[in-house]
């Protein structure tokens, strides 16, 4: 980094310009249960980026908390969360300590119905089954199937179904509402949300999925 300095000159002038080290700070992890915390790199300077990845060494297990702090006072440092699931931060002017905890990954119930069932059903995870426990982090895939598996769109036919994939982290509940023409919904809710997955079948590009987040009350 550099600094550029102006003024007018009128005589003759000696610059005299001196440069001092920046002062490397540390990163210290205290001792976790379960799991480990790695750091890149250990030593930073003043706003350099660092990486700290958090990984569960017990299986079934997951991260719990984790937190940053620096200082005499314990200062919070901000963590942004990596969609790898590793964290950054910028490096303040003082050493960090990272603290972090693993628990256990919860149960989660998932569970697939449809509101019209003389028009199509729904398979969960390939299975009849309305209904399943997974563990945080699971993956289940939903299957919305009609009773023909024909539709009729745009004067073109097609037998194409449709399956949407998620990464379970809390109790989903998902509703496949079919029409007798495409396109059909299935909507799912995780906590105080419902998501709509809006399925068209095509003759060109089999299915297209769109999505939106709209609130419960709506």
């Amino acid at each position: 980094e550099g600094n550029t300095y102006k003024g007018t000159i009128s005589a003759d002038v000696a610059v005299t310009v001196e440069f001092a080290k920046k002062p490397l700070y540390n990163v210290t992890v205290n001792t976790t249960q379960d799991g480990t915390v790695t750091v890149d790199p250990l030593t930073a300077y003043e706003g350099q980026k660092v990486t700290v990845t958090p990984t569960a060494t017990t299986e079934g297990y997951t991260l719990g908390t984790i937190t940053a702090k620096y200082g005499t006072d314990n200062k919070d440092v901000a963590l942004t969360r990596n969609s790898n699931g590793t964290y950054t931060f910028s490096m303040p002017a003082g050493n960090v300590t990272i603290d972090a905890t693993f628990r256990a990954k919860k149960d989660c119930k998932v569970t697939v119905y449809s509101e019209n069932s003389e028009l199509g059903t729904v398979t969960l995870n390939g299975e009849d089954t309305l209904e399943t426990t997974v563990k945080e982090g699971d993956t289940v895939t939903i299957k919305a199937w009609s009773i023909n598996g024909t539709y009729d769109i745009q004067n073109s036919k097609t037998t194409f179904d449709a399956e949407i994939t998620l990464v379970v982290n809390s109790d989903i509940t998902a509703t496949a509402s079919f029409t007798q023409a495409a396109p059909y919904q299935v909507a799912y809710d995780v906590k105080n949300s419902v998501n709509k997955i809006s399925m068209y079948a095509t003759d060109r590009q089999g299915i297209y999925v769109s999505s939106e987040k709209i609130d419960v009350d709506t």
